[in-house]
């Protein structure tokens, strides 16, 4: 199984093919946490897309939610260097034994690290980016003389913004969970191995 470890992380990929992948961790499903995020999206963006001061709003909002992407960022990071550092020989013998789905744990767990590493990178080059050009503009900026397609196509990108962000954002609930579950696997391991040492002493003993 190490060998089938082995050939799945070897495979070079390249940096687009890993944001592809990671765009995977918040593809939409049909159940209550898609529908959730997409009504509070919904709600938020109209709420800012049809206020008289829409670039202030919406300025302010990437701003918070930046500072907040970096914090995960940094919280994900942080996840990811406490698995290695409990990451020995044995261990990551032990991970790459285990079968999930058509790919050894080992592999899916590094995968799905690397993958939110990668989404919480893009939520904030994203949210720069967008705050960046948001300073440039004047509150009563906009694009066409016509005020409901200004708010529409403004309600429109601010939506998909939204949902990304708060997307990635809940995205920390599963990498918590994660490294719980490596952190609990790794614990039992070592108090397997204990219990196998101390009945070894006692037949050694008797």
């Amino acid at each position: 199984m190490i060998n089938k470890a082995f050939s799945e992380l070897i495979k070079e990929n390249s940096s687009w093919q890993l944001i592809k992948d990671a765009f995977k961790e918040i593809k939409p499903e049909r159940n209550k946490e898609s529908i959730v995020f997409i009504i509070i999206s919904l709600l938020i963006s109209g709420i800012t897309a049809f206020s008289t001061n829409t670039v202030q709003i919406f300025t302010e909002s990437v701003d918070k939610l930046f500072d907040v992407q970096l914090a995960i960022f940094g919280i994900a990071f942080t996840a990811f260097s406490i698995i290695l550092t409990f990451s020995d020989d044995n261990f990551i013998k032990r991970l790459s034994e285990v079968e999930c789905v058509d790919q050894t744990y080992l592999t899916r767990i590094t995968k799905y690290y690397c993958n939110s590493l990668f989404l919480y990178f893009i939520a904030s080059v994203l949210s720069l980016i967008i705050l960046l050009f948001m300073n440039t503009m004047n509150n009563d900026f906009y694009l066409f003389s016509s005020h409901i397609l200004n708010n529409t196509l403004a309600f429109l990108l601010i939506d998909i913004y939204y949902w990304f962000s708060l997307r990635v954002i809940w995205e920390l609930k599963s990498v918590i969970y994660n490294t719980y579950s490596i952190l609990k696997y790794r614990i039992l391991d070592n108090i397997h191995q204990i219990s196998k040492k101390e009945q070894t002493q006692e037949k050694a003993e008797d």
